[in-house]
């Protein structure tokens, strides 16, 4: 019984220190996502003089794309000849492990908000 007890312990403090850092690793793989889908935003730029709400047109096998782990949907939000705004929607359990940071967006001058999520 006092066996059991001490797992029980351990787990009751190992399972939410995993999420967190699960959570963590999820959000930084859709950061570098956005990342490479921004220099596809740029290179797309330098064709058309525009830049593009379609994320096919970035290399995405759907508009909105899925990342491949199935954790953020990717999209652009905004996208004209001026600038465009690229946003990750957390889903699944990446959306209820990680309630601080279900939207994560970057812009064409780099910069990602909120900023507390991207530090």
């Amino acid at each position: 019984m006092m066996v059991v007890s001490i797992i029980a312990i351990l787990l009751v403090v190992a399972i939410p220190s995993f999420q967190a850092q699960l959570a963590q690793s999820q959000r930084t793989e859709a950061m570098v996502y956005l990342a490479r889908l921004a220099n596809a935003q740029e290179h797309y730029y330098a064709e058309s003089l525009s830049y593009t709400a379609n994320m096919e047109h970035l290399g995405g096998s759907a508009d909105p794309w899925i990342l491949p782990g199935g954790d953020y949907s990717v999209d652009a939000t905004a996208a004209n000849s001026e600038g465009f705004v690229l946003k990750a929607t957390a889903l699944g359990n990446q959306k209820r492990i990680d309630s601080d940071c279900q939207e994560l967006t970057l812009n064409e001058l780099g910069q990602g908000l909120p900023a507390s999520c991207w530090n």
